[in-house]
Protein backbone atom coordinates (compact mmCIF):
# COMPACT_ATOMS: atom_id res chain seq x y z
CA UNK A 1 0.00 0.00 0.00
CA UNK A 2 1.27 3.77 -1.03
CA UNK A 3 2.00 5.98 1.88
CA UNK A 4 -0.28 8.90 1.06
CA UNK A 5 1.72 11.85 0.88
CA UNK A 6 1.62 14.64 3.28
CA UNK A 7 -0.79 17.79 2.76
CA UNK A 8 1.27 20.18 1.51
CA UNK A 9 1.05 23.99 3.17
CA UNK A 10 0.58 26.25 0.33
CA UNK A 11 2.71 29.54 1.24
CA UNK A 12 1.77 32.81 1.88
CA UNK A 13 -2.20 33.82 2.85
CA UNK A 14 -5.17 31.52 1.71
CA UNK A 15 -6.87 32.03 -1.88
CA UNK A 16 -10.28 33.75 -0.31
CA UNK A 17 -7.95 36.62 1.42
CA UNK A 18 -6.19 37.20 -1.97
CA UNK A 19 -9.31 37.75 -3.79
CA UNK A 20 -10.78 40.03 -0.72
CA UNK A 21 -7.24 41.76 -1.19
CA UNK A 22 -7.40 42.70 -4.67
CA UNK A 23 -10.72 43.77 -4.67
CA UNK A 24 -10.09 46.41 -2.07
CA UNK A 25 -7.49 47.71 -3.61
CA UNK A 26 -9.80 48.42 -6.38
CA UNK A 27 -13.04 49.50 -4.41
CA UNK A 28 -11.67 51.18 -1.32
CA UNK A 29 -10.14 54.51 -3.59
CA UNK A 30 -13.87 54.76 -4.87
CA UNK A 31 -15.95 54.65 -2.00
CA UNK A 32 -13.77 56.89 0.42
CA UNK A 33 -14.24 59.26 -2.28
CA UNK A 34 -17.56 59.29 -2.15
CA UNK A 35 -17.60 59.09 1.65
CA UNK A 36 -16.07 62.33 1.65
CA UNK A 37 -19.16 64.57 -0.69
CA UNK A 38 -21.40 66.60 0.69
CA UNK A 39 -24.05 64.24 -0.67
CA UNK A 40 -23.08 61.35 1.72
CA UNK A 41 -23.13 63.15 4.29
CA UNK A 42 -26.96 64.57 3.75
CA UNK A 43 -27.86 60.68 3.00
CA UNK A 44 -26.15 59.74 6.36
CA UNK A 45 -27.57 63.02 8.64
CA UNK A 46 -31.34 61.98 6.86
CA UNK A 47 -30.83 58.10 7.02
CA UNK A 48 -29.58 59.03 10.91
CA UNK A 49 -32.58 61.19 11.51
CA UNK A 50 -35.25 58.64 9.78
CA UNK A 51 -33.87 56.17 12.41
CA UNK A 52 -34.54 58.68 15.29
CA UNK A 53 -37.95 58.97 14.21
CA UNK A 54 -38.79 55.46 14.10
CA UNK A 55 -37.58 54.57 17.48
CA UNK A 56 -39.49 57.49 19.02
CA UNK A 57 -42.51 56.54 17.11
CA UNK A 58 -41.91 52.36 18.61
CA UNK A 59 -41.41 53.87 21.82
CA UNK A 60 -44.62 55.69 22.04
CA UNK A 61 -46.39 52.90 20.43
CA UNK A 62 -44.87 50.23 23.29
CA UNK A 63 -45.70 52.71 25.48
CA UNK A 64 -49.37 53.04 24.61
CA UNK A 65 -49.82 49.03 24.56
CA UNK A 66 -48.12 48.82 27.85
CA UNK A 67 -50.09 51.29 29.52
CA UNK A 68 -53.58 49.26 27.91
CA UNK A 69 -52.24 46.01 29.45
CA UNK A 70 -51.86 48.34 32.31
CA UNK A 71 -48.07 47.49 32.97
CA UNK A 72 -45.60 49.81 34.11
CA UNK A 73 -43.44 51.37 31.34
CA UNK A 74 -39.44 52.80 31.85
CA UNK A 75 -40.60 55.95 32.35
CA UNK A 76 -43.17 54.47 35.19
CA UNK A 77 -40.29 52.51 36.79
CA UNK A 78 -37.94 55.85 36.26
CA UNK A 79 -40.68 57.98 37.82
CA UNK A 80 -40.82 55.74 40.47
CA UNK A 81 -37.14 55.01 41.34
CA UNK A 82 -36.53 58.61 41.79
CA UNK A 83 -39.49 58.76 43.84
CA UNK A 84 -38.34 56.30 46.11
CA UNK A 85 -34.50 57.49 46.46
CA UNK A 86 -36.04 61.35 47.50
CA UNK A 87 -37.73 59.34 50.59
CA UNK A 88 -34.26 57.42 50.98
CA UNK A 89 -32.58 60.54 51.15
CA UNK A 90 -35.41 62.35 53.64
CA UNK A 91 -35.41 59.09 55.69
CA UNK A 92 -31.50 59.35 56.18
CA UNK A 93 -31.80 63.14 56.84
CA UNK A 94 -34.28 62.83 59.64
CA UNK A 95 -32.46 59.86 61.22
CA UNK A 96 -29.08 61.98 61.17
CA UNK A 97 -31.21 64.67 62.74
CA UNK A 98 -32.87 61.99 64.94
CA UNK A 99 -29.03 61.12 66.23
CA UNK A 100 -28.18 64.97 67.01
CA UNK A 101 -31.14 65.49 69.17
CA UNK A 102 -30.75 62.24 71.38
CA UNK A 103 -26.85 63.14 71.43
CA UNK A 104 -27.73 66.34 72.24
CA UNK A 105 -30.25 64.72 75.06
CA UNK A 106 -28.23 62.69 76.45
CA UNK A 107 -25.03 65.05 77.39
CA UNK A 108 -24.61 66.90 80.35
CA UNK A 109 -24.07 70.42 78.97
CA UNK A 110 -28.36 71.05 78.98
CA UNK A 111 -29.44 71.86 81.94
CA UNK A 112 -32.03 69.76 83.67
CA UNK A 113 -36.17 70.29 83.51
CA UNK A 114 -36.94 72.71 85.88
CA UNK A 115 -33.08 74.56 86.54
CA UNK A 116 -33.15 77.96 87.32
CA UNK A 117 -30.19 80.36 85.54
CA UNK A 118 -28.36 79.57 89.18
CA UNK A 119 -28.34 75.81 89.03
CA UNK A 120 -30.74 75.25 91.54
CA UNK A 121 -34.38 73.30 90.82
CA UNK A 122 -37.05 75.64 90.74
CA UNK A 123 -40.08 74.16 93.27
CA UNK A 124 -42.55 72.84 91.40
CA UNK A 125 -46.16 72.54 92.52
CA UNK A 126 -48.22 69.52 91.74
CA UNK A 127 -52.27 69.43 91.64
CA UNK A 128 -53.37 67.51 95.41
CA UNK A 129 -56.57 64.94 95.00
CA UNK A 130 -58.80 67.19 96.53
CA UNK A 131 -57.51 70.28 94.12
CA UNK A 132 -58.75 68.33 91.15
CA UNK A 133 -62.14 68.65 89.72
CA UNK A 134 -63.59 65.53 88.42
CA UNK A 135 -66.13 66.58 85.34
CA UNK A 136 -69.82 65.20 86.03
CA UNK A 137 -72.31 64.14 83.33
CA UNK A 138 -75.68 65.02 83.34
CA UNK A 139 -78.09 62.28 84.12
CA UNK A 140 -80.37 62.50 80.83
CA UNK A 141 -76.90 62.19 78.88
CA UNK A 142 -75.68 59.14 81.73
CA UNK A 143 -78.41 57.07 80.68
CA UNK A 144 -78.67 57.78 76.71
CA UNK A 145 -74.51 56.48 77.05
CA UNK A 146 -75.26 53.71 78.42
CA UNK A 147 -78.51 52.46 76.11
CA UNK A 148 -76.37 53.91 73.53
CA UNK A 149 -73.42 50.75 74.84
CA UNK A 150 -75.80 48.00 75.17
CA UNK A 151 -77.19 48.76 71.63
CA UNK A 152 -73.84 48.49 70.27
CA UNK A 153 -73.05 45.53 72.05
CA UNK A 154 -75.86 43.38 71.33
Amino acid sequence: MPDPKPAVKPEGPPLWKKAFDAMERTVAPQLEKAIRTDQFADAAAALAKGQNQMRLRAERASRQAMHAANMATATDVKRISDQLASVERRLNDMAKQQERILTALESDSRPSVGATPTGRRKEVTRPTPSSVKTPTIPASKSAALKTSKRGARG
